[in-house]
């Protein structure tokens, strides 16, 4: 069965034939110089009498080399003598849309303008189906313009048969503004058949659009503006929160951070500023040392709620903790009170940052399993081990205003053994 459609001059070329469904293909007519309309692909078509085709939902083409389909639901593929049938029914689940490189500006436009956002929405849907074509038969001549992440093929362009001029733009049913689509392939059809005219300059121009295309244009350019104004602000936005990000990051690399990742000079230079965010005060024991003298503990320390002096030695390496290190406290302690009339210091705490060079959620719990005796010990001598992953996150949650810093210390000032911040962990770390 056929319909005539839109004649416009029987004699002039492109003489394209329309195949498909008649509202469906009335939308796109009145672009070529001569159209006729096929409700049906069947015998009263004869592609002679055509120069290329326009196929909307169809399972089969017509023998005409150069055609637009829309929403093609099989296609022969390979060589003239050995063609496979190959389905555009394979479902995509990539989880995103790959634009081939290299294509023309108007090719990549169109791409992203009419069919990238349709597709974008049906990305992990089960909806979306495309083609995934056999590389053993699949010619070279044939090329993806657009596919999914897995490799399905959404829209092709050339000639599926190796040796046949064909040229032929493959594109899904929800493709938008079909009729630049055409006018793109009547101006390729052209360039590479010189008995073919080109569109008319300036065809798509506002001026020969009817009223409600004219509308409908006008809206989608607001969209295309409203997009565009739109993306440039999320983008001043996102690039402000990435420079602040970036601020945040440097800062906690030479701030709090350093309480996981340094050991030394550095490491004491942490601790000290981490005690004195929490309101203690923190001095550098070993800065007023004279020439020749014995070296003492890391840090003495002032509380505003309590009397007295609290020394503090600080470690930190890449391995697990040593329980020389309760020795050399211990040594500390005794040279205190050798220098303060035999009065001890009001506590003892013993700022541990072991295996920093693990993640901190990777690292263990100082002093348990073969050490946990010697950790006893020094908390009925009323000691404390602070592990440096509680101190930050002691002063983190002052500074989120999660705990309030009087509250802070005095955990400090009445924990002894180990202070475990916010919840303890079982592992072991030495």
């Amino acid at each position: 069965m056929t319909n005539q459609g839109i004649v416009l001059s029987p004699d002039a070329t492109p003489r394209v034939a329309f195949i498909g469904d008649q509202e469906q293909c009335s939308s796109l007519q009145g672009i070529f110089p001569t159209e006729r309309q096929y409700t049906a692909l069947d015998g009263t078509l004869h592609p002679p009498d055509y120069d290329a085709f326009v196929s909307v939902g169809q399972s089969e083409r017509p023998a005409i080399t150069r055609g637009v389909l829309f929403g093609q639901q099989a296609l022969m593929i390979g060589s003239r003598d050995y063609p496979v049938r190959a389905h555009c029914s394979t479902v995509a689940t990539g989880t995103k849309l790959v634009i081939a490189a290299g294509l023309d500006d108007e090719v990549t436009e169109l791409l992203k303008r009419t069919v990238v956002p349709e597709a974008s929405k049906l990305l992990g849907s089960g909806a979306l189906r495309g083609w995934i074509l056999n590389p053993n038969v699949r010619p070279p001549s044939l090329k993806s313009l657009l596919c999914t992440s897995d490799g399905v093929d959404l829209v092709m362009h050339g000639a599926p048969r190796s040796n046949k001029a064909e040229e032929l733009w493959l594109l899904p049913s929800f493709v938008t503004d079909r009729k630049a689509w055409l006018l793109l392939a009547w101006r390729s059809w052209a360039k590479s058949d010189e008995r073919l005219p080109g569109p008319p300059h300036g065809y798509e121009h506002q001026a020969w659009m009817t009223p409600a295309e004219l509308s409908a244009w006008n809206a989608l350019k607001q969209v295309e503006v409203d997009r565009e104004r739109m993306l440039g602000e999320l983008q001043k936005r996102e690039d402000d929160a990435q420079r602040d990000l970036d601020a945040a990051q440097d800062a906690a690399v030479q701030g709090a951070r350093r309480l996981l990742t340094e050991e030394g000079d550095e490491l004491v230079s942490a601790v000290m500023d981490a005690l004195q965010e929490l309101g203690f005060e923190a001095t550098d024991a070993d800065a007023a040392l004279k020439r020749g003298e014995m070296r003492r503990h890391d840090v003495e320390v002032r509380s505003p709620d309590a009397e007295g002096v609290i020394i503090a030695e600080v470690k930190g390496t890449k391995k697990g903790t040593a329980t020389s290190w309760f020795q050399q406290i211990g040594s500390h302690e005794r040279y205190y009170m050798s220098q303060h009339a035999g009065d001890q210091p009001a506590g003892k705490w013993l700022v541990v940052n072991p295996e920093r060079g693990k993640a901190p959620d990777a690292r263990g719990v100082p002093y348990t399993n073969n050490n946990a005796a010697d950790l006893a010990v020094f908390g009925q001598d009323g000691g404390l081990v602070v592990p440096t992953k509680s101190l930050f996150s002691l002063v983190r949650d002052v500074q989120l205003d999660e705990l309030d810093a009087t509250a802070a210390r005095r955990l400090l000032l009445e924990t002894t053994g180990r202070l475990d911040y916010p919840s303890p962990n079982t592992d072991d770390a030495g």
